[in-house]
């Protein structure tokens, strides 16, 4: 009776849930030679691993050319066919039913693009605010969340070279900022009344695009590839080992230790 009363490992496995700074009310020794994996350990090592790793964006080039292309192809199609309309039919009237714009912004657009001739330079003007507008690195207004002090930046053309980029907010240009920059250039045209600036408006933003993209994908790999590199924590008991002592505070590795008793037994 006064072995089994005394027997030191008869308390082994704690009774109670203890909180770290809690104080000991016992002494618990290991029972056996233990060996596990501290999960939680393990997951937060991994989780501090995620996050250092910085939000990747992919950058595409020559937007601001594309959208200038673009624009240009519509308008050569426009002058086309208002060449075509007014050699079929000399009626101003009927010439404007006739002209098709095929950009952004439809009939509406159209009609106002076929009321007068444009002179060269306008639309040489036009173009200049449009590239403008539509150069440098643009990212979308919705991915401005995933920004930090520093990012990753990937060209497509050569996916395994990335670089950094510190402050991206203050060194890049939200989508909306571009297209009311573009508004602006296009009410600096002196020439243009205000509804034919609304017309190049409707007709042009649409054309600008972001040209640095936030790349989720990437990310969540990058991020889930450095923390399966994490080594799991392990703890280590040997039989009689005592973890802690009564009256001891109660650490956050004693915690761990304390865990991996309750759980062998």
């Amino acid at each position: 009776t006064t072995l089994l009363i005394n027997n030191p490992f008869r308390r082994s496995t704690p009774g109670e849930q203890y909180r770290e700074g809690d104080i000991a009310r016992e002494s618990i020794i290991s029972p056996a030679d233990i060996m596990v994996t501290d999960d939680e350990e393990t997951e937060k090592l991994r989780q501090i691993s995620r996050d250092s790793v910085l939000p990747i964006f992919t950058s595409t080039g020559n937007r601001a050319e594309e959208a200038v292309q673009s624009f240009r192809s519509s308008w050569e199609s426009l002058r086309r066919s208002s060449e075509t309309a007014n050699t079929n039919d000399n009626s101003r009237a009927n010439s404007n039913q006739t002209i098709k714009w095929k950009g952004a912004g439809a009939a509406e657009v159209g009609a106002v693009f076929a009321a007068r001739s444009f002179s060269q330079n306008e639309i040489e003007s036009v173009t200049r605010v449009l590239r403008e507008s539509a150069s440098g690195s643009i990212y979308d207004d919705k991915d401005r969340q995933f920004f930090q002090n520093e990012i990753s930046l990937i060209d497509p053309k050569t996916p395994n070279q990335q670089s950094t980029v510190s402050m991206p907010e203050s060194t890049m240009i939200s989508l909306s900022a571009a297209r009311d920059s573009l508004l602006e250039g296009l009410r600096r045209i002196r020439s243009l009344s205000e509804r034919e600036v609304e017309a190049f408006n409707s007709a042009l933003a649409p054309l600008i695009q972001p040209s640095v993209i936030y790349d989720s994908v990437a990310t969540t790999n990058a991020k889930e590839a450095v923390a399966q590199s994490v080594e799991p924590v392990t703890i280590s008991l040997k039989r009689g080992q005592t973890v802690v002592r009564e009256g001891d505070t109660i650490t956050s590795n004693a915690l761990a230790q304390i865990a991996a008793i309750r759980s062998y037994s």
